[in-house]
């Protein structure tokens, strides 16, 4: 059976999730040496201290609130009003790099 992890800090989001979806753990801080038997790890919030090798093993996406490669930063959304911008969305992006970049998958 397939199993998600979901790395969020939005504790509306974790009750949300619990209570609809099953063969899903929600987690609010990311234990790297806790994670065993996940198909797919994906983040909510800027997560900065996944190694290499980790990435290597274990398939991890991240829901960015930017349309990358702008504002790729901790408060996207904050950095986008005060540049002016008028329409920005959100990018679901594979991580390949411990530095969060990798290929995007999609862009709303």
């Amino acid at each position: 059976m397939k199993k998600l992890l979901l790395v969020t800090s939005d504790d509306n989001l974790i009750s949300q999730i619990k209570t609809k979806i099953n063969n899903i753990d929600v987690v609010q801080s990311l234990q790297i040496n806790a994670i065993n038997d996940y198909d797919l790890i994906a983040l909510t919030d800027e997560t900065r201290s996944m190694s290499e090798e980790f990435i290597k093993n274990n398939s991890v996406i991240r829901l960015h609130n930017s349309l990358l490669p702008a504002f790729n930063t901790s408060e996207p959304i904050k950095d986008a009003y005060i540049s002016g911008v008028k329409v920005t969305g959100v990018t679901i992006n594979r991580i390949e790099h411990s530095d969060m970049t990798g290929l995007i998958l999609s862009q709303y």
